[in-house]
């Protein structure tokens, strides 16, 4: 199965939990899509999903730099941010950026290198539900703030 729909799959039951979410959606002034957004009681995150199998190569962190076997991450997760930033000022509300590995390990669980969390996809429900909201999100501003992102963030 494609990476994002596992990813789609596995954020399913966080609707029955409040959240809203988004899969596949155009980022406005790009060719690049976002693979999903999640809007939920602790804000809004721009979710990234990442397939790197692995072989001889394996996600490691070297030098403050994410590299899979000899190539570096860093273009990858500069791409994450910027998306993250452009949803921002489409939605007028920060947007946490994530990058769901799929595949192989993630060194050390979890990273955050500057404004990106690269994890497993399978701690992603997990690491949603336990942030920190970042603004009082109730269920009436979820709703309105998913429907702004049906508007503003088309699907592919």
């Amino acid at each position: 199965m494609v990476p994002g729909r596992r990813t789609a799959r596995l954020l399913t039951p966080l609707e029955r939990r409040g959240w809203r979410v988004l899969h596949d959606r155009a980022v406005p002034g790009s060719s690049i899509g976002l693979d999903h957004l999640v809007v939920g009681p602790a804000g809004v995150c721009a979710i990234n999903s990442k397939a790197w199998i692995p072989g001889r190569d394996r996600l490691e962190l070297r030098g403050g730099t994410l590299w899979f076997g000899r190539d570096s991450q860093a273009r990858l997760l500069e791409a994450v941010a910027w998306q993250a930033d452009v949803v921002a000022v489409a939605l007028g509300v920060p947007v946490r950026a994530v990058v769901a590995v799929h595949g192989t390990k993630v060194p050390g669980g979890v990273v955050q290198l500057d404004e990106v969390t690269v994890l497993p996809v399978s701690m992603l429900r997990r690491h949603l539900r336990g942030l920190l909201p970042l603004q009082a999100m109730d269920d009436y501003r979820v709703q309105r703030l998913a429907e702004r992102a049906e508007q503003v963030l088309p699907p592919r």
